[in-house]
């Protein structure tokens, strides 16, 4: 039996048949305490179809390559001893060995884990082809890793020319067509129109989705590599469905949840979570809420009774009575943050008479007011199983959990709701508010844009980004690298039937006039040429934080209650770097052509500042009309009063302590 010594790694492309006692053989190891084996075979059926022989073609340098990428990567992760994996090629009759992967480490979990993990990304990853021939004569088209269809022809002398070029015994030609067609591989993996495609530190992953008899849905996307599970429930409300009387009890209710159920008190809840090791919180939105944890794999089971238990909360009067005071309390502290403060007048501007200007935290007087019962009623209407998804993301045992689900679920009823609120109308306007305890002055400057569920919203996205990225964007090299701004930014606000551009930034009051003019001429410069480079940059940001936010289970976990809450999908990945590479400049200049942003817009400014944003927006703001001659009065300018500030205004949303 082999040591540790030597290469660790053995992967083979095969015409002849595999033999799994062979393959097995060359995975055996001293230092190895297991040996897992997958033997994939052909299958005589498929699609209801009688299948009568299978063929499988490669570019085969390119496949070696990527399976001893894989492998490699399996080694690190699961700290294996040894990796054989033997694919085959050619024509293959039924109930022939396809693939053969044996790993051996030092306990059979890891090997068992890697053994899958092996498989899985080998299906999605590596370029292996694969066409079936049945017994009526038809033979579909060859197709690639996830069954994507594949044209053009595939033959052996491809491999063989790029393995030539690839060690150097070719021209510089000949390895430039290597670099295309390693490229035109991977595009073919994956999405054809996107210039990304995830290699090499890729985890396969798959969605399920399932609906119980009372309503109540649940999304999984399994993660194979994960050691940890982030689960939580989404429950359709928030600000935009209270009543205004009720102003802020979603987000009181919210609190409430923690605090006792009738199997555990408040201090049984936080206890649990702590023993668990668990990350865990809550967060109020306009449109959702949302409890969750993040925990250790094993600790899943706990999670989830404990989470479905807090969704059946007691709401005893004297808690009530005591988390009253906290509310109060956090309100207040609010109210001490001036870009709080400005986002909040400029969205009672913007979206004036509708639910959408309503605070989330609610007022001193609607909180105030508020009884137990009144929560309670609110309670029963709307946190019922058809109106509440629960996302788990990890490594998830899907059957075990499923099982879970309906037993601590099954017995839950309710009415099922409506949950399309009235569309607000946008309206334009300006309010100062004069704070003389403040040193800087705190404005919002907000346009309309399209609903987060309109596909067209990513490229709402990438133009706030052009236009106020925090690091590297226009408005930031012209206010706050030039000093004329403390923060200067712009970002987009997605809402499920309507959509913000939200500009936010904080100066000196001497400076106000002259970076709100900057401000709304870089903005108005928009609409006159974007460069495509810009574009490029604002694009690679956004693909940056996409893959770095799927690499845990819990930043996944909150990108997929963001999409289904939103727009009820659920996107590998890959699809949502596709939807990235996809935007062009002429999606962004439709989009200003529909939502310009040379307007007036809502606005909303805090700080010492004695002269009213109204007047300032009049003298500042770029006129859509054709150009009007200045006025012909010559009038000496008076001395510049201290003048007001944007700032940034941090999405409104609560989160528990």
């Amino acid at each position: 039996m082999p040591d540790c010594a030597g290469d660790p790694i053995d992967v083979q492309l095969t015409h002849e048949p595999i033999l799994p006692a062979q393959v097995e053989s060359r995975a055996e190891d001293r230092a190895a305490g297991a040996i897992v084996t997958f033997t994939g075979v052909t299958r005589e059926c498929h699609l209801g179809k009688t299948v009568q022989f299978l063929e499988y073609e490669a570019h085969e340098f390119l496949a070696r390559q990527g399976l001893r990428e894989l492998a490699a990567d399996a080694q690190r992760r699961f700290a294996l001893c040894r990796v054989c994996i033997v694919h085959r090629l050619g024509r293959l009759e039924v109930g022939e060995v396809s693939v053969c992967i044996a790993v051996s480490s030092a306990h059979r979990a890891a090997a068992f884990e890697a053994c899958r993990f092996l498989i899985d990304s080998l299906k999605t990853t590596v370029p292996i082809f694969k066409k079936e021939h049945y017994t009526d004569g038809s033979s579909p088209e060859w197709v690639g890793p996830d069954g994507a269809p594949v044209t053009g022809a595939l033959d052996g002398e491809t491999g063989r020319r790029e393995e030539t070029a690839a060690r150097g015994d070719g021209t510089a030609a000949l390895r430039q067509e290597l670099h295309a067609n390693r490229k035109a591989v991977q595009s073919a993996i994956r999405h054809p129109k996107s210039a990304i495609v995830l290699r090499g530190s890729e985890m396969p992953s798959h969605f399920s989705v399932h609906k119980l008899h009372n309503g109540l849905t649940v999304a999984i996307e399994f993660m194979p590599h994960t050691v940890s599970t982030a689960l939580g429930f989404l429950v359709q409300t928030g600000a935009r469905y209270e009543e205004q009387r009720y102003d802020g009890v979603s987000h009181f209710l919210e609190h409430m949840l923690f605090k006792g159920t009738a199997k555990r008190t408040w201090l049984d809840i936080n206890r649990e979570f702590d023993e668990m090791g668990a990350r865990y919180n809550a967060y109020t939105g306009w449109e959702e809420t949302c409890y969750y944890a993040w925990v250790l794999n094993d600790q899943t089971p706990r999670a989830m009774d404990l989470l479905s238990d807090m969704l059946a909360p007691k709401l005893s009067e004297s808690e009530f009575n005591t988390e009253k005071k906290v509310i109060l309390e956090e309100i207040a502290r609010y109210r001490d943050m001036p870009e709080h403060v400005a986002f909040e007048e400029a969205m009672k501007i913007a979206f004036h008479g509708g639910r959408l200007a309503s605070n989330i935290l609610g007022s001193q007087d609607s909180i105030g007011r508020l009884t137990r019962d009144e929560m309670h009623q609110y309670f029963q209407r709307r946190y019922v199983p058809s109106n509440i998804t629960l996302v788990a993301c990890g490594k998830v045992d899907e059957a075990a959990l499923l099982s879970q689900v309906e037993q601590l679920w099954g017995s839950r009823s309710g009415p099922r709701i409506d949950n399309a609120p009235q569309p607000p109308d946008f309206q334009s306007g300006t309010k100062t508010v004069v704070r003389k305890d403040l040193v800087r002055q705190h404005t919002v400057l907000l346009w309309p844009a399209l609903a987060i569920a309109d596909r067209r919203s990513l490229a709402a996205m990438l133009l706030a980004n052009v236009l106020g990225d925090d690091m590297n964007s226009r408005i930031y090299w012209s206010l706050r690298h030039t000093g004329l701004a403390e923060d200067a930014e712009a970002s987009y606000w997605g809402f499920s039937d309507t959509g913000l551009i939200a500009a936010h930034v904080s100066c000196d009051p001497a400076h106000y006039g002259k970076v709100m003019s900057i401000l709304r001429t870089e903005a108005g410069k928009l609409k006159k040429g974007i460069q495509e480079e810009e574009l490029q940059r604002a694009k690679n940001r956004a693909r940056t934080s996409l893959v770095f936010h799927a690499e845990t289970p819990f930043n996944r976990f909150r990108q997929l209650m963001h999409q289904w809450s939103m727009r009820r999908e659920l996107l590998t990945t890959e699809e949502m770097l596709a939807r990235v590479a996809e935007v062009t400049l002429d999606d962004l200049y439709a989009l200003l052509e529909k939502f310009p942003l040379d307007g007036e817009g809502a606005s909303a400014t805090l700080g010492p500042a004695a002269k009213t944003a109204t007047a300032l927006s009049a003298k500042l703001a770029p006129r859509a009309q054709p150009k009007r001659k200045p006025n012909p009065k010559p009038k000496p300018k008076p001395k510049p009063k201290a003048k007001p500030s944007l700032r940034a205004a941090k999405k409104a949303k609560s989160k528990r302590g």
